[in-house]
């Protein structure tokens, strides 16, 4: 696989060392007076783009896209969906040195995903038994890096979801270098483009941003919850014992050694010193087969924020939260 295909946890590898990576963190700073769960998504910052949409499927079918001279198919089994089988066409797409596959995801009964390369390609679905059943989009863009100073980032595929002003993000280019900027504006469903604070650097066109950022180098990403009830006995109605909650509560600690130079570290900092609500992922590996993740996530505030840094650079941070809504356990999302 390219460096750009890589996933995030294989990039981290260059931060420093942290405990419990099969756990993640997603972090996202909500719009004033919203609680709405961010949609996770990756944007990029220009390029080339066309889409893929599988609008249905026929078990035995071949299905390929076509992306120059390089043909990437499957064949439909009778347990696919047009989700596994577009799936199975990014993955190889993604395994390329020149294009990545984004966004795979359902978009009522169709599959659909964003193609993405840093300079204009043909896409075609030449090799698909049945071409009706695989739509290609028309590839436009644009080769032009995001020029330092910019105030304006144009997103090539619209967003999904909101993303709130002081969010930060960290773009990637096709070799893993990283460019860090912040929103200026809150971005609406549906944004061609972000307005952003004066980048400090150049962006590579065709770089890639994941959206929540990941909180990366952590050594811990706990969520407590305590509760507690008292317990009564009634005879009139027949019953035995019922128990009322009377108090509960629940906390969040996210410590670890960060870089600076890290959007997800940048995000709970703006938060804590803000004053902000803030939405976290916690994210688990899959458990169960058939299934994708299983994650906790809520709406949270930080309460205590310690910020020592060491002469090499290194932050020793300590951040403890509260869970402002009673954690949502999402065990074991379904791939539909």
């Amino acid at each position: 696989m390219s460096t750009w295909g890589k996933e995030r946890e294989d990039r981290l590898r260059s931060h420093a060392p942290s405990q419990g990576r099969e756990t993640r963190i997603f972090c996202s700073l909500l719009p004033k007076g919203e609680r709405t769960a961010p949609t996770m998504q990756t944007l990029a910052t220009g390029g080339f783009t066309g889409s893929v949409t599988i609008n249905a499927l026929t078990t035995g079918n071949t299905y390929a896209v076509v992306i120059g001279s390089t043909t990437y198919s499957t064949t439909a089994s009778a347990t696919d969906t047009v989700l596994t089988v577009l799936k199975r066409i990014a993955n190889s797409i993604n395994d390329s040195t020149t294009h990545r596959a984004l966004n795979v995801r359902k978009s009522g009964t169709d599959a659909v995903c964003n193609i993405l390369g840093t300079a204009t390609f043909t896409l075609a679905n030449t090799g698909t038994t049945t071409a009706s059943q695989v739509v290609v989009g028309t590839v436009s863009g644009s080769d032009t890096a995001i020029a330092k100073n910019a105030t304006s980032i144009t997103l090539p595929f619209a967003l999904r979801g909101k993303i709130a002003k002081g969010q930060w993000l960290q773009a990637v280019d096709t070799t893993g270098e990283e460019y860090l900027f912040e929103v200026n504006a809150d971005a609406n469903d549906g944004a061609t483009s972000l307005t952003v604070k004066s980048v400090h650097e150049q962006i590579p066109a065709g770089s890639t941003v994941i959206f929540p950022p990941e909180l990366s180098d952590r050594r811990e990403a706990s969520i407590s919850e305590s509760y507690k009830a008292e317990g009564f006995s009634t005879f009139n109605t027949g019953g035995f014992e019922d128990a009322v909650f009377t108090t509960s509560s629940a906390e969040i600690s996210l410590a670890g050694i960060y870089y600076e130079f890290d959007a997800g570290y940048r995000t709970i900092v703006a938060a804590a010193k803000e004053g902000r609500e803030f939405y976290a992922i916690q994210e688990f590996g899959n458990q169960k087969t058939g299934y994708t993740r299983a994650s906790r996530e809520g709406v949270f505030i930080v309460t205590s924020f310690k910020l020592p840094t060491a002469v090499d650079g290194l932050i020793n941070a300590d951040f403890s939260g509260k869970v402002l809504t009673v954690p949502i356990s999402r065990f074991s999302v379904p791939e539909e």
